[in-house]
């Protein structure tokens, strides 16, 4: 796997998509933040899932904690990140005509 650095020579964690919007796990750091991410969240749910009486109190206690989760990720990947931008696929080379 290739080092990846940004504009400050940091090796960044996740890269650019490079279609769409948003990040992908570039670096072992990378992958790990992802993994605590599915981790908590699979947790999260078997713990308020059998602590709740029904699946409107399931959702009240999990959709909190999973919006809290989704932004501190969303946070890494900006700070741990290539400035995110919408891309289509890499741009071409262009060939200079003499």
């Amino acid at each position: 796997m290739k080092k990846i650095r940004n504009i400050n020579k940091e090796k960044i964690w996740f890269k650019r998509k490079d279609y769409g919007y948003g990040w992908t796990p570039c670096s072992k750091e990378g992958w790990i933040v992802m993994l605590l991410f599915v981790l908590l969240t699979f947790l999260t749910a078997g713990i308020f899932k059998s602590a709740a009486k029904s699946d409107g109190e399931f959702l009240i206690l999990f959709l909190p904690s999973e919006i809290l989760f989704s932004i501190l990720l969303i946070f890494v990947c900006y700070k741990k990140g290539e400035k995110p931008k919408w891309q289509f696929g890499k741009k071409k080379r262009q060939t200079q005509k003499i």
